[in-house]
């Protein structure tokens, strides 16, 4: 169980297309992967991303760090065990399977296990 790498700044949009168009065209970034409404991943030239996923209901969740990581049911078991908040126990999608954290000044954090596509 192992952080690999930050996998994005995430993003709750409503508007799919209209996000969609204004970081690809409006910003130049490129996008790297859509599962249309439900998850988009842009690069910027320098390699950093951010993910954008669709909005359900009328709250916003704030925008969060989005971690890759290996082992994520044993990582979260121990997170816990050392008395981090869990949000969001682990979960399966069709991108992989994600669980929501806490950190000690009360930032949300995502933490996701990817499947290969």
């Amino acid at each position: 169980m192992t952080v690999l790498r930050v996998n994005a700044l995430k993003h709750h949009v409503q508007d799919w297309d209209g996000a969609i168009g204004f970081y690809r065209d409006r910003l130049g970034l490129t996008l790297k992967y859509e599962l249309p409404k439900v998850w988009a991943r842009f690069t910027a030239p320098d390699g950093t991303c951010i993910g954008l996923v669709q909005q359900h209901g009328p709250q916003r969740p704030a925008p969060h760090v989005l971690f890759e990581v290996s082992g994520i049911r044993e990582m979260v078991d121990a997170l816990a065990a050392d008395g981090v908040e869990i949000l969001s126990p682990v979960e399966s999608s069709d991108i992989g399977e994600t669980a929501l954290i806490r950190d000690p000044s009360g930032n949300v954090i995502e933490l996701i296990e990817t499947r290969a596509h």
